[in-house]
């Protein structure tokens, strides 16, 4: 049975809302699912969501033909000019969208500048030429008219007047002519602009851009460039897609009235509407085949219900993980091409040239790391000759060889915890491989200045500490517990903002230092401060104190104090302190920062704490303070797999009376950085790492956490509904779990 041309019109008509809305929804979702990306790609979301309600809209005549009822009227005029408006207004969103690739192409920083309300004005600005465009019909000059079967309308092709032949002329060079001559000239300016540049690209592809003067350096904006020619890119082929979907439609229109002599076709201007009306599935086809990010999202919608309890990945759709990955990380890591730019200067004139090809030979380097990361490409293996470098490289082969076939590992699609430390590895490495940049630390600027920022804070906590010391002979037992509580618990809060976790920017705290330890007291899920301080007050032999470090400035600061009371109180004649040996996660202390620190505290006018930095500075010469970096706690690996990877450092801490460990890192480390049910023990988390008693102290600032009771779960769960895991990540929430060794 042979289907009439209308019923397969109207099958079409359907199809076409189906791919069309579920489409450009994908589209319009993926842009749309952050702030930056919404700023970044506002005009495409714009192009989508007209797209997606002139889809939608489609439904109105696919309805009327079906129920068999005559479009006229109101309705007819209405249908005409807002699908009209949708449909030319997704040709000048096209067209603004060519002249924005062209600014950037030609100025690839401007969009920095550019600002929201200039990009509102556009976009009322495609609205309003479309309406403009489509507008005449409703006022007199010519008309909208049913089409054959009469369940939908549009314009007035069939009447040979003046008045309908000059609104036709109008409309095609509103609707076609002039949007397609601004692509064709903005694109030409492109082609233009690239050639001229040619000559100058260094390895024959990059761009040509202005010398070390501009903020940020001559690669990163390569970089930059290189991205924006990549999104010209994709949008040519959208712009191609319009051209032929539409050319049919608007030449078939043309010829009828102005060129040849026949009569009329419906079924031509039909066929050729339908083509141009396949632009709204044709696009999301371009987007889905060339946009890596809208592949990532459809990847992270298709895998986020199929986690499992193991390492957490960077795909889990809008996970702590893959928001670090995507926002945090770029941000960084644009902070430290800034600041090694400005290490020019002083390089060029203690070393001349070799130190000017340093700092441009690191900021390239860095600046291709964020466009790597940032696009998603492949975890590389690192190339320089630091003394880890095969562990990194053994461990990237082995998980690759972990992947589904084909797949490669890239910075969105591995285990979270081995793709930060990955990062911040090859960050150090690109400093290894300099002449005179091997020692340089890109962030202490920042954790300096996050120190300076909390001296009002060190005074208070360290007065209070010193007349605790003071007094400390004459407390009773119940006082003295409350002491070592007291300073538990502000090294426990002083982790609770650190600079990996704000992308490098210093979040200086308001809390009163000491009087949040008793506002937040309820904010601890799991509290073993009493059962910490029986361990420590039942410590013999040589009280042995580990402290695994995590953040410098204010809670290191906090974490020397507790050591101060731990031996001045006899708790401890031993603390060692657990630092990285390499600058990491922004903000964690390295022997340098613990060195700064004591160097300028002795300095401080403030009274307390010039007497600790000396009572410091004597602790660690006469061994009561021990500062240690082994490579191991800048490795990869969760600490079960201490006893494969550093067996001296697992005898070392067997020798410890008891271990503190520091902060998020560390926690996630101890429990391998797993997606444990809630109320998994602590014990089983840690898989048998226990060579002491340990303690951790951790505010939640990740998706991973053990050993929470019943009762916790169910109140977290009603002020948290629907498996909302806000309370894992913002630091608000803590735990001091304690966990006692079996031998």
């Amino acid at each position: 049975m042979m289907l009439s041309s209308h019923t397969v019109y109207g099958i079409v008509v359907i199809s076409v809302v189906i791919f069309g809305v579920c489409g450009n929804l994908i589209v319009f979702c993926t842009y749309a699912r952050t702030s930056r990306l919404r700023k970044q790609h506002f005009f495409t979301l714009n192009l989508s969501l007209m797209a997606l309600c002139l889809s939608v809209f489609y439904i109105l005549p696919a309805a009327y033909h079906f129920l068999h009822i005559r479009m006229d009227g109101l309705a007819c005029n209405a249908y005409a000019f807002i699908a009209g408006v949708l449909a030319i207004g997704t040709i000048h969103q096209l067209a603004v969208i060519s002249i924005e690739r062209c600014l950037l192409i030609a100025r690839p920083f401007s969009n920095r500048s550019a600002r929201m309300r200039h990009r509102l004005f556009a976009v009322v600005g495609v609205y309003v030429t479309a309406a403009i465009s489509v507008l005449p019909p409703l006022i007199g000059w010519s008309r909208f008219l049913p089409a054959e079967h009469e369940w939908y309308c549009g314009f007035d092709y069939e009447s040979r007047t003046w008045e309908a032949r000059s609104f036709l002329l109008y409309l095609f060079f509103m609707a076609y002519a002039a949007p397609l001559a601004v692509i064709v000239f903005a694109y030409s300016t492109m082609i233009v602009l690239l050639r001229s540049n040619r000559a100058n690209l260094p390895n024959g592809h990059r761009p040509r851009v202005e010398s070390f003067s501009s903020q940020l350096s001559s690669t990163s904006r390569s970089s930059e460039l290189k991205r924006q020619i990549q999104v010209a890119k994709l949008m040519f082929l959208v712009i191609t897609v319009f051209v032929v979907s539409w050319t049919p439609y608007a030449i078939i229109t043309f010829s009828y009235n102005f060129i040849l002599e026949l009569p009329y076709s419906q079924l031509a201007v039909q066929t050729s509407a339908i083509f141009a009306k396949m632009f709204v599935v044709f696009t999301p086809i371009v987007f889905g085949l060339r946009d890596h990010q809208l592949r990532e999202f459809l990847t992270l919608l298709l895998t986020r219900f199929s986690q499992r309890r193991e390492s957490r990945t960077v795909y889990c759709f809008r996970s702590y993980a893959y928001l670090t990955t995507k926002d945090r990380w770029p941000k960084i890591l644009a902070k430290i091409v800034d600041t090694t730019h400005r290490q020019r200067h002083n390089l060029f004139a203690k070393y001349g040239e070799e130190g000017d090809n340093d700092v441009k030979a690191a900021v390239h380097e860095l600046s291709e790391l964020r466009y790597l990361l940032t696009t998603d490409k492949p975890l590389q293996l690192l190339e320089d000759k630091h003394e880890d470098v095969d562990i990194y490289n053994n461990s990237l082969k082995e998980l690759q060889k972990s992947m589904p076939s084909g797949q490669e590992l890239s910075w969105f699609k591995s285990p979270w915890l081995y793709t930060e430390c990955h990062l911040y590895r090859r960050i150090f490495g690109t400093f290894m491989k300099s002449r005179h940049l091997k020692s340089f630390d890109p962030f202490s600027f920042q954790k300096e200045t996050a120190f300076v920022s909390s001296l009002k804070f060190m005074t208070i906590i360290g007065d209070h500490l010193r007349e605790e010391i003071e007094n400390d002979k004459s407390f009773l037992p119940e006082q003295r517990k409350n002491t070592v509580e007291k300073l538990l618990q502000i090294a426990l809060w002083g982790n609770k903002c650190d600079l990996s976790a704000t992308g490098g920017d210093n979040h200086e705290s308001e809390a009163h230092p000491l009087e949040q330890v008793d506002e937040l007291r309820d904010y601890i899920l799991v509290n073993d401060l009493e059962a910490a301080y029986n361990v420590l007050e039942r410590m013999e032999g040589q009280k042995r104190v580990d402290i695994v470090l995590d953040n410098a400035g204010l809670e290191l600061f906090d974490d020397l104090c507790l050591a101060e009371y731990l031996i001045n109180s006899n708790f401890a004649k031993k603390v060692v302190f657990h630092g990285k040996a390499m600058p990491w996660f922004v903000s964690d202390t390295t022997a340098n920062d613990f060195v700064w620190t004591t160097e300028l505290l002795r300095s401080s006018q403030e009274k307390s704490l010039a007497e600790f930095g000396h009572k410091w500075n004597e602790r660690m010469e006469c061994g009561e303070f021990v500062f240690q970096a082994h490579p191991f706690w800048t490795y990869p690996f969760a600490y079960c797999e201490m006893e494969k990877y550093a067996p001296d450092l697992l005898a070392d801490l067997s020798q410890s009376s008891f271990i503190i460990l520091k902060g998020d890192l560390n926690y996630r480390k101890l429990v391998g950085d797993r997606d444990w049910p809630l109320d998994t023990p602590f014990l089983d988390a840690l898989r048998g790492f226990l060579p002491a008693p340990l303690l951790a102290l951790r505010t939640l600032k990740a998706e991973t956490v053990a050993g929470l009771s019943q009762d916790t779960i169910a109140r977290l769960a009603a002020k948290f509904p629907d498996n909302n895991k806000d309370w894992m990540v913002t630091g608000e929430y803590a735990v001091v779990q304690l966990c006692m060794s079996s031998k």
